[in-house]
């Protein structure tokens, strides 16, 4: 005898289950996207990637499972017929998953390397460094996929899987087309010079060129080296004039590595369209240099070296120097 009392007949099951695998099959399709575009990158920042990818799966895992178990009330009323109740309880679910996401957020924003070090314990410095800035980025999502899987898990109860279907095409395609354009359309790269060629895995993104390179293809110079006789004045007014026109220069060295005067006429020309400037040739400056009255330039209190990350890699050095010395393999030996 055939049972009339059917709640989902074929057909509704079908225009409920297919949106849920094809948001599944496009979670799973934009994380090999991404991975595929960060290859270029080198292995250690699709390790970092990976790292971090492992933990936002995991966290998606979590706020769908929230969004699920509270939605479950909220079609209880509503199959009742209580639908103000009913949407009392959306309401509730809603703000629920976004405090909870908020607040993973703020968690993982500000300890996404303790966070790291507790799952995976001791990884390679550079692998580290990768994984903390993806997370950091990565990490301001997370509240609005708390809220996403709430509100897609209330569209479910109701029947249309299809919004939250829509939703996540949407989401994703915008997220592989604006990587695919920063990424390969804007064409960033990395590109250095060193006195010495860098090897390892951690300068497989990095293309090593000569300084006359970095000076006709850079769009932003950004200066990481010592005061030496060869690096003195290295900015002149020669090097100003054979960079692309509008390049933006940032130094966090030291001062007298740019001839401030030439620097100055490339920013009155805009061949140079700003400098950042975290350092001066002559410090502590003893009267406002010419440079400080430019609106073109930005000019910081010698604060480069504060960022967390960089005093938890200057602590990290020495630990890792003094155990070299304690081993009877020093480092980084000077005399």
């Amino acid at each position: 005898m055939e049972n009339t009392n059917v709640l989902f007949d074929r057909k509704r099951l079908v225009r409920l289950i297919v949106p849920l695998i094809v948001e599944q099959v496009l979670a799973v399709t934009v994380g090999m996207a991404d991975m595929v575009m960060v290859s270029g990158a080198g292995e250690t920042a699709v390790s970092g990637i990976s790292l971090v990818n492992t933990i936002c799966v995991l966290l998606i895992v979590i706020f769908t499972s929230m969004a699920s178990g509270g939605s479950v009330v909220g079609a209880q009323f509503l199959g009742s017929g209580d639908k103000k109740t009913a949407c009392h309880a959306a309401e509730q679910l809603v703000m629920i998953c976004g405090l909870i996401a908020l607040v993973i957020c703020g968690i993982s924003f500000f300890g996404n390397r303790w966070i790291l070090r507790v799952v995976y314990g001791s990884v390679e410095e550079q692998v580290m460094a990768y994984a903390v800035e993806y997370f950091f980025i990565t990490s301001l999502s997370f509240p609005f996929l708390g809220i996403y899987n709430a509100g897609a898990a209330l569209f479910r109860v109701m029947g249309n899987s299809n919004i939250s279907m829509v939703t996540s095409i949407v989401m994703n395609a915008l997220n592989i087309i604006g990587n695919a354009v920063f990424v390969f359309g804007f064409d960033m790269k990395v590109i250095a010079n060193s006195r010495h060629k860098k090897t390892g895995p951690q300068y497989d993104g990095i293309e090593q060129v000569s300084m006359e390179e970095i000076f006709e293809r850079s769009d932003v110079i950004s200066i990481h080296c010592p005061h030496t006789k060869e690096t003195e004045n290295l900015l002149n007014r020669e090097a100003f004039a054979k960079m692309k026109d509008g390049v933006i220069i940032i130094n966090t060295a030291r001062g007298i590595i740019i001839d401030e005067e030439a620097l100055l006429e490339a920013l009155e020309s805009r061949k140079v369209y700003m400098a950042g400037l975290d350092v001066v040739a002559n410090e502590p400056p003893q009267y406002q240099i010419p440079l400080m009255q430019s609106p073109y330039t930005f000019i910081t209190s010698h604060i480069a070296w504060q960022p967390k990350a960089a005093r938890l890699r200057a602590v990290d050095l020495a630990v890792k120097n003094f155990r070299s010395y304690l081993e009877g393999m020093p480092t980084s030996v000077i005399n």
